[in-house]
């Protein structure tokens, strides 16, 4: 069996590290953690959907769902997409007007309204 070859280092990288390049360091990066969207303690481990909020757990992640989907901008854009595909399934299916597109297109609306407020 061969031996594993180090990485080979453009000359750009060399440049900045210097030339020797066993002096580059492999470490992990230190993780950093971020307040608890429930309870506001450091060290929240857990990341939402949006990747914008942490939690300490998943019970605070639990709790705090249905009032994270109100204001989460991109929860709010996840419905939108799922209202516009449901509203173009709809028409497909049926291709005329009715009560139910009605009512997506009035939820659709409000969405774009609640958004838009947000940003």
């Amino acid at each position: 069996m061969g031996q594993i070859k180090p990485p080979q280092w453009t000359k750009r990288e060399q440049e900045v590290q210097g030339s020797d390049t066993t002096s580059i360091s492999h470490q992990p990066k230190q993780r950093v953690y971020l307040e608890c969207g429930r309870c506001q303690k450091p060290d929240a481990t857990i990341k939402f959907v949006c990747l914008a909020t942490h939690y300490c757990g998943v019970q605070y992640q639990w709790e705090d769902m249905p009032d994270h989907r109100q204001k989460c901008t991109y929860m709010i854009l996840k419905e939108i997409n799922l209202i516009q595909s449901q509203l173009k399934q709809h028409k497909d299916t049926h291709g005329k007007f009715t009560i139910e597109i009605a009512k997506q297109e009035l939820l659709l609306t409000e969405k774009h309204v609640k958004i838009a407020d947000l940003l």
